[in-house]
């Protein structure tokens, strides 16, 4: 029994490990007419890579002020030379593109690519997240982490009491 309580304290302290936090990286750009612009980024471990890039028309005097209007034509990004076209998620005042949960490896080259127009006070930003996707062994020892709590649930005696009516 003691065995059992050893590794279930074991399969506890493994899991409560802290997780990896992702990384953010934000840039915020003032645009000029037409742009077409390019960032180039290294995974610096595997993971998930999600991109979002935004925009939003700003007002002057109760009105849309057309000078911080911005229309993407293109967003894309490659991997590694493969192109991955980002969603459209909204168009119009609010412009946005995404694309969530790209698979990446360490030192994966990774360029975002834009094109569009925009007013004389226009800009956007662009944000990507990478979160860290855990090993293997770690998924192995949360696994096995279960099955020994739940081993030692079943092992566990129950007192049986038994009422009997008068």
């Amino acid at each position: 029994m003691n065995i059992t309580k050893a590794l279930v304290a074991s399969a506890a302290l493994l899991a409560a490990s802290p997780a990896i936090a992702a990384d953010t990286i934000t840039y915020s750009v003032n645009t000029t007419k037409a742009f077409s612009t390019n960032y180039t980024y290294v995974v610096p471990y595997a993971g998930t890579l999600d991109f979002v890039v935004t925009s939003t028309q700003g007002y002057l005097r109760g009105k849309l002020n057309p000078a911080s209007n911005i229309n993407f034509t293109s967003a894309y990004i490659t991997v590694n030379g493969v192109k991955y076209n980002l969603n459209i998620d909204s168009t119009g005042i609010y412009e946005a593109r995404s694309l969530l949960g790209t698979l990446v490896a360490k030192n994966d080259t990774v360029k975002l690519f834009l094109t569009g127009t925009s007013g004389s006070a226009a800009s956007y930003t662009v944000s990507l997240a990478l979160a860290a996707v855990p090993e293997v062994s770690t998924w192995i020892m949360m696994i096995l982490g279960f099955g020994v709590t739940a081993y030692a649930m079943r092992k566990r005696q129950a007192d049986v009491k038994a009422f009997v009516a008068a």
